[in-house]
């Protein structure tokens, strides 16, 4: 009870001293690491007909529960995705956020992606389903200081009551901007760039693997992470992203694919 004061205390202070401010714009708002009404009204919520597999948008003429041209040419590895939001707007404006340090914003942005992804996480499944964050490459890690991925994991699993295994992966080789390349290329692209130790692999062996990532472009680093926890004997890979990229909006895509770049290399 003593402690609850203290603290609404000491948010109230903070308050004074520091404005609340929206978390995309920066105009000012009733609460810390919230939306202003004009930013929440505007998040691009990703919607409608989408594929069943990667959770892309589909046109509203397709069949809902419907596979896109990608994932019916060539499956990912991964089971099914979800994402709450499209890469857009304040959707994009708080991840590039969390990208440049603003390490709070995880847990509303894991509240979003728990919301969108909560049949990932049956409460009868939740002993054999653990969180593993897409990898940051050390390099890149020790120049960031954090990586995003890590947190939104560490927030998801705070809340849902899942099992994080932050180091399960491995970005074994630094990856160069996709930037412009095709399907086929990005795949090549991260072929190889990641692996699980073998003293790791009983962590993930039937297990049901929810992959954690900030955002989702084309889908080749979340399938070629995948495809390394199926081989290690996970029994399922889902992937769990704050924001997907429709691929019919070309300077979302091609921003985000080097957004992607920098968050992976």
């Amino acid at each position: 009870m003593l402690g609850s004061v203290i603290r609404q205390i000491w948010n109230g202070s903070l308050d004074l001293l520091m404005p609340p401010q929206c978390i995309a714009c920066k105009a000012p708002t009733q609460r810390a690491l919230g939306y202003c009404p004009d930013c929440w009204g505007a998040l691009p919520a990703n919607d409608g007909t989408r594929c069943r597999q990667c959770d892309h948008p589909l046109p509203g003429r397709w069949q809902l529960e419907a596979l896109c041209l990608g994932c019916l040419h060539e499956p990912p590895a991964f089971q099914q995705a979800r994402a709450p939001y499209l890469y857009d707007g304040a959707a994009r404006e708080t991840v590039l956020a969390l990208k440049a340090g603003r390490e709070p914003y995880a847990a509303m942005m894991a509240g979003a992606m728990l919301r969108a992804g909560a049949d990932l996480f049956p409460p009868g499944r939740l002993a054999d389903t653990v969180i593993v964050p897409v990898p940051l490459h050390r390099w890149r890690l020790l120049r960031r200081g954090f990586n995003q991925a890590t947190a939104l994991a560490a927030a998801i699993a705070s809340e849902s009551g899942a099992r994080l295994l932050p180091d399960t992966l491995r970005r074994l080789r630094a990856t160069p901007s996709s930037r412009g390349l095709g399907r086929a290329a990005r795949r090549a692209n991260v072929r190889g760039a990641f692996h699980i130790y073998r003293r790791h692999r009983h962590r993930i062996a039937n297990k049901h693997v929810v992959l954690v990532d900030d955002v989702m472009t084309s889908g080749a680093t979340a399938s070629a992470c995948a495809r390394q926890l199926r081989r290690a004997g996970a029994a399922s890979v889902s992937v769990l992203v704050f924001a997907r990229v429709a691929r019919s909006d070309p300077t979302a895509y091609l921003e985000a694919t080097e957004s992607d770049a920098d968050a992976t290399y």
